[in-house]
């Protein structure tokens, strides 16, 4: 069914199907992939539905899109993780209420890659960039 979706979005705006593509190919599948039972629940269940808009946080200015190359950390807090570093060129970043942001744990590493989700929050932040795509 998504991907008949897809293709239907795909015959309207094609910006309109890049959205759909970065929503789900992004973030609903991996969650739906490599999530357990409770984050399904909680974030794939509205984020297929159409409720939420989901996107991932990869790319960094030094880094570019080599996961490898991240900067961004997380250390543990208690029971959470503190994110600290930024991300660039995020699809959906802007109006998106749940992210995968890719960010290494210093403490594990050179194996300490993982994503986080996390949820749009006062102090997740960003602004719209204006790109032109040629074709």
């Amino acid at each position: 069914m998504l991907s008949y979706r897809r293709h239907r979005a795909g015959q309207g705006l094609r910006s309109t199907a890049d959205i759909f593509d970065a929503h789900l190919g992004l973030c609903v599948s991996p969650l739906y992939i490599n999530g357990n039972e409770e984050q399904r629940k909680k974030f794939v269940t509205p984020l297929a539905q159409g409720k939420k808009i989901g996107a991932m946080a990869v790319t960094e200015s030094d880094a570019g899109s080599d996961v490898s190359s991240v900067k961004t950390t997380a250390v543990r807090d208690g029971d959470h993780y503190i994110l600290n570093g930024s991300k660039i060129f995020i699809t959906n970043g802007d109006v998106c209420d749940t992210v995968l942001v890719f960010a290494s744990i210093p403490k594990l590493a050179p194996r300490g890659m993982t994503a986080f989700i996390v949820e749009k929050a006062p102090r997740l932040h960003g602004r719209k960039e204006v790109t032109i795509r040629l074709e």
